[in-house]
């Protein structure tokens, strides 16, 4: 079992990246596959906690139960698929998961719908949930994913568990500077609320500004800014339900260097309910302009 080409795992891997699932700050990926072909996916997303797997030995996997938010496995070096895949899906926290590729060569090119079905089939029949499977690389590839179900949790209980996961300092309500912010974060983006009065693409020009969320508390006005998407949905919910923020609309993802050019300081993971209590903050300042061409898009 010989690893993909190497331009070949590229192309692929841009789109393989695009279905990691929302997480905590860093993302724990379990790569299985070839190791000299680990460092292009820590290449692309620098917000990974990274571990390689060689399918290729002799020992099979020690997976520890539940720890992972996703494996990217590259399904052609599997010697025993089936039995892999319930060890991964063992693996997977709740909500994790699995993002799979297999080539798929000429002698299956009039089969492929047939493989696509079957496929899901089988991650559905092993437990996986939200299966999908489709082509990639013009037909040439097999994508197929699935998750590991939450067994008795609503959408906002699996939304506030991700939030979680990464503790929230207990200096939510404490302004910092950039520098300190940057010094803070452990993964490599930050999210804000915003609003835009019109839904225009985020690619169209000109582009509608957003304009940020910030708070105030006697002449110090704050952004919040949250180090994880989860965390941001999880805000904004509480929020929702308590009548406030209206007319937030937007969650945008920036890289986190891009705060060295904001001239605001910033509240790190407020949790709104623990906001709400404090007593502070309780006003809106005004907003912060942001040019949403400078937001990362693209990823889910």
């Amino acid at each position: 079992m010989r690893a993909l080409p190497e331009a070949t795992w590229r192309a692929a891997l841009a789109e393989l990246l695009r279905h990691l699932p929302p997480s905590g700050s860093t993302l724990r990926l379990l790569y299985v596959g070839a190791p000299e072909q680990a460092a292009a996916v820590s290449a692309l997303r620098a917000d990974l906690d990274l571990q390689v797997y060689d399918p290729r030995g002799s020992a099979p996997p020690q997976l520890e139960a539940a720890l992972y938010d996703a494996l990217l496995v590259q399904g052609d070096l599997l010697a025993e698929p089936e039995a892999f895949l319930h060890t991964a899906l063992a693996a997977l926290r709740l909500g994790g998961r699995l993002i799979m590729l297999n080539m798929l060569d000429e002698r299956h090119a009039a089969a492929q719908q047939a493989i696509l079905v079957a496929m899901a089939q089988r991650l559905e029949r092993i437990g996986y949930v939200r299966v999908l499977s489709e082509r990639l690389l013009d037909g040439a590839a097999l994508l197929s994913r699935g998750e590991r179900a939450y067994t008795h949790l609503g959408t906002l209980e699996r939304i506030q568990r991700t939030a979680e996961r990464d503790l929230t300092p207990d200096q939510a309500l404490a302004p910092m500077d950039a520098a300190a912010l940057l010094e803070a974060l452990r993964g490599n983006f930050i999210f804000v609320l915003a609003r835009q009065a019109t839904n225009r693409p985020t690619w169209e020009m000109p582009a509608q500004a957003w304009h940020a969320l910030t708070l105030v508390e006697g002449e110090q006005v704050c952004l919040p800014v949250f180090s994880a998407l989860p965390k941001a949905v999880a805000f904004m919910q509480a929020a929702i339900k308590a009548g406030a923020f209206s007319g937030v609309n937007k969650i945008g993802k920036f890289a986190k260097s891009a705060v060295q050019g904001w001239p605001i300081a910033f509240l790190l993971n407020p949790n709104f309910d623990a906001w709400q209590r404090s007593g502070r903050f309780q006003h809106e300042g005004a907003p912060l302009k942001l040019d949403p061409r400078s937001a990362v898009v693209g990823e889910e």
